[in-house]
């Protein structure tokens, strides 16, 4: 059984593609409900506001002030808000921070739990206004299987990928699959792709029925159990961030010549890291798989 998968690349023509850390972190606020307990004492109620700080707990007011210095500023280290708050050690502020707060790291990898239908619209359209307007990106899809690429697909400037173009992108892998994969065809494809809406749109649907290929289930939210992103994407950046391209015909050369260049030993082991990850989901009881 052959397994192909589906990668997105995105650089620019002009600039690094992977940026610089800062080595700080970005903060990102999830809104819960919390519930604080507070301290009646009527006798002596020093004693009970004592004997709380003891328990580790911290004055509701501090808690305020440590998420108003938080929005503020989002881009921040403990160490650098713990400046501000020398009162409270670092190990307790790091608590209030992600635990009392609802304060989440957010780097490139990491996904939301909770996105509302209107919030995804805006997402969208800020990316493609950002995109078309700013940095004029290229974007290519990018087929493969265990031995190499099959198929590097750029996209126009300007265009998005719809379900009309995916099920066009599709015809072109059948027939590279046909030319270097001789035979496989003929046996079991078994085909991994993510969630997007052009891949399970209706017309994708009967494209991948007409090939009979079947379908992997690809979860929501999980970069971590797509060999694009655990393992090629990885790659590539780093690969990315050493070079500099003047012109978008040079960036393609560039990428196209990267991806042809890799070893099939490379390929082979991103695809087989995702018996590992599979496995070790299960285990964590569909947590995320960091290794």
């Amino acid at each position: 059984m052959e397994l192909a998968w589906l990668s997105l690349v995105c650089a620019s023509a002009t600039q690094s593609a992977s940026s610089r850390a800062s080595g700080k972190f970005i903060w990102l606020l999830v809104i819960s409900q919390q519930t604080f307990q507070m301290c009646a004492a009527i006798e002596n109620p020093a004693s009970c506001e004592v004997q709380s700080f003891k328990n580790g707990r911290t004055n509701v007011h501090d808690e305020q002030r440590i998420d108003d210095k938080i929005r503020e500023n989002h881009r921040f280290t403990v160490t650098e808000l713990s400046l501000s708050f020398p009162q409270i050690s670092r190990s307790l502020l790091h608590e209030i921070v992600t635990q009392k707060l609802g304060y989440h790291k957010f780097g490139a990898r990491w996904v939301p739990k909770i996105l509302t239908e209107n919030h995804k619209n805006q997402r969208m359209a800020a990316s493609l206004t950002f995109l078309e307007t700013k940095l004029q990106k290229i974007m290519a899809s990018v087929f493969g299987d265990r031995q190499g690429v099959l198929l590097i697909d750029f996209l126009e400037h300007g265009a998005t990928i719809n379900s009309v173009r995916y099920c066009e992108t599709l015809q072109k892998v059948r027939k590279a699959i046909q030319n270097k994969r001789r035979g496989k065809l003929s046996s079991e494809i078994l085909f991994l792709h993510d969630n997007a809406r052009p891949h399970t749109a209706n017309p994708t649907r009967e494209v991948l029925n007409a090939f009979k290929w079947e379908i992997f289930p690809h979860p929501p939210y999980s970069p971590d159990l797509a060999p694009s992103d655990y393992h090629l994407f990885l790659r590539i950046k780093t690969w990315l961030g050493t070079q500099r391209f003047d012109d978008n015909a040079e960036l393609r050369a560039g990428v196209t010549d990267w991806l042809k260049s890799q070893e099939a030993e490379f390929y082979d082991n991103g695809i087989t890291k995702l018996v590992h990850r599979y496995d070790k989901c299960l285990n964590l009881f569909s947590e995320y798989v960091e290794k």
